[in-house]
């Protein structure tokens, strides 16, 4: 991953992006930093050249001192983020971009605990089961158990007794839950129409 321009001064303009002076959403914080930095060069040198002015060096450096309060500035709130989800066992849903609560050692299944109404009443839901988050529920489930060797498909750990509650929120999401049990799609009965179009036979009788 690319550095920011003033960690690492030598690949800041090279063979490979001496040419990406314009950021996008695709690019990381410090590419887009980077790409600002690189165009207020190339445009401070451009005038220069043309009206010999070297007021508009101040560009450049003003630049300078932009990206670097910028970039400590979200590292501060980074390192800061990064703690409190580590204090209340928590990490982030890239694809959301939310919170949630993550596999540890004394909760590997992301349950509400009792301490949690006391001391995490606010508690996030639990993360989303993906192969990272079952990777960890499994090293955490097993870690204090004694298998047996010749078990390679984990049957005999009764881990069925063991599971997510449907709800791991303060309070419990009475509603989500009902409508994920109960909630129907439209139906053609109910006058949608493009259901009774898609129950239409496409057949053709001869």
């Amino acid at each position: 991953m690319e550095q920011i321009w003033f960690n690492d001064p030598p690949n800041f303009i090279n063979g490979s992006n001496y040419f990406i002076i314009w950021p996008s959403k695709d690019m990381s914080f410090e590419e887009q930093l980077n790409c600002l930095m690189r165009f207020s060069i190339y445009f401070a040198g451009i005038v220069f050249i043309i009206k010999k002015d070297a007021n508009i060096m101040f560009i450049p450096i003003f630049m300078g001192i932009f990206t670097y309060y910028i970039y400590n500035i979200d590292t501060t709130n980074k390192n800061n983020e990064k703690k409190l989800l580590e204090k209340f066992n928590m990490m982030k849903d890239k694809r959301t971009n939310t919170r949630c609560i993550k596999p540890t050692a004394e909760n590997p299944f992301m349950n509400v605990l009792m301490t949690d109404y006391a001391k995490n009443p606010e508690r996030p839901s639990a993360c989303k089961l993906t192969s990272k988050v079952k990777s960890e529920v499994k090293q955490h489930f097993d870690s204090t158990l004694f298998r047996d060797v010749d078990d390679i498909f984990h049957k005999n750990a009764s881990d069925r007794q063991f599971y997510t509650t449907p709800i791991t929120t303060i309070p419990n999401d009475q509603t989500s839950f009902a409508k994920w049990l109960y909630s129907t799609p439209p139906t053609c009965k109910e006058g949608n129409g493009d259901k009774c179009f898609r129950n239409m036979s496409r057949g053709v009788n001869i």
